[in-house]
């Protein structure tokens, strides 16, 4: 797993507003749950791994300005070249 085992970013993070302090109201765990699935058998290069769609993101909500996030999970990117 080219991301998982490269990468120190997650994918699923606390830090993110969307989730923070998960739906009980206490803090879970950062992880990794996105993936980018390859053959098994491909002859590959990994070129390069990153997290993708973490920016901070400003909006209007209700007339008050909060700072979000794209999605409740950031995404990855894996640049692979086939060999």
């Amino acid at each position: 797993a080219p991301f998982a085992s490269e990468a120190t970013a997650c994918t699923w993070c606390q830090e993110n507003p969307l989730i923070a302090g998960g739906e009980d109201g206490e803090d879970g765990d950062d992880t990794i749950i996105d993936h980018v699935l390859i053959e098994s058998d491909a002859d590959i290069e990994v070129v390069e791994t990153r997290r993708i769609f973490d920016e901070p993101l400003d909006i209007t909500a209700d007339g008050e300005e909060i700072t979000t996030r794209l999605s409740d999970h950031y995404g990855v990117y894996v640049d692979i070249v086939a060999l």
